[in-house]
């Protein structure tokens, strides 16, 4: 995670969030003082998000995961919201960047998501008994074809034995 250090207390911020790929985000902050909260706008290529609220979160652009290359989080050691212009600049709150494995380390840590792995052909077997002898590393829904009476049918690996599908 890249710690953005250069936030101040002006209520009106703006800066280019340098990324691992060597690309840039145009990045805006802002202090709204009558609803007491900071709020964000980010530019990414083609991807624009307006007013979107600062609030304590592992990765706060989650729902932009599979689009852009990258995250941003938002820490505070007394986990308070940063609510006071000055939230930033005292260090009371902090922003992190995070590049796109530290965003998949995020997901499997605090919502348990593994990116699945695609189902594998094993290949073609003369008969059940010998695809049943197969000993390579197996994953559910992997697959393989089976010759009976001429004909091919499709079995699947259901983490324990294989079912014809």
């Amino acid at each position: 995670m890249q710690q953005v250090t250069n936030i101040t207390s002006s209520v009106k911020q703006q800066m280019q969030l340098v990324l691992e790929n060597n690309e840039s985000a145009d990045f805006s902050l802002h202090y709204n003082g009558r609803m007491q909260a900071w709020y964000f706008d980010f530019t990414y290529n083609d991807i624009t998000a307006k007013n979107l609220k600062v609030c304590l979160h592992p990765n706060i652009l989650r729902q932009f995961r599979k689009i852009i290359p990258f995250g941003i989080a938002f820490f505070a050691n007394n986990l308070v919201e940063p609510f006071q212009e000055t939230s930033f600049s005292s260090g009371a709150c902090n922003m992190y960047i995070l590049n796109k494995e530290e965003v998949a380390q995020v997901e499997n840590d605090f919502y348990e998501y593994i990116q699945p792995q695609p189902n594998k052909y094993i290949g073609s077997f003369n008969s059940l008994s010998a695809l049943q002898a197969y000993s390579g590393v197996l994953n559910k829904g992997d697959y393989a074809f089976v010759k009976q009476s001429g004909n091919y049918l499709k079995y699947g690996w259901t983490n324990s034995e294989w079912a014809r599908v």
